[in-house]
């Protein structure tokens, strides 16, 4: 081997230690990438979670409030309502008792 055989040898030896040198770095880079795409994953699912978590939450709380209101309502309506049974029964009372005054008057001969 020459002297200019031996310095393009060894050239090119350093060229392929090169490229087997990129090419390992863009295995760490790819291994990197994929490592930080899992994690990103990871926080979009944990996000989609949490953003679920508050969705139902938020629902929940609705329905609540709904169903909150809707009881107030009806005992308020139950409380403004009572003199109104109050007063059909004591109308159904008299008309009753009227009635059995006039059975009893008949009756007796009237």
């Amino acid at each position: 081997m020459t002297t200019g055989e031996t310095y393009t040898r060894k050239s090119i030896d350093a060229m392929l230690q090169n490229v087997a040198d990129t090419a390992n770095d863009a295995k760490k880079i790819a291994k990197e990438a994929d490592k930080k795409a899992d994690e990103n994953s990871q926080k979009i699912a944990k996000i989609e979670t949490t953003q679920n978590n508050f969705d139902t939450t938020v629902k929940q709380a609705i329905e609540n409030a709904i169903l909150t209101v809707h009881r107030e309502l009806a005992i308020e309506y139950k409380e403004n309502n009572k003199w109104k049974d109050r007063t059909i029964i004591g109308f159904l009372i008299t008309l009753f008792m009227f009635i059995l005054g006039v059975v009893v008057s008949i009756l007796r001969g009237g």
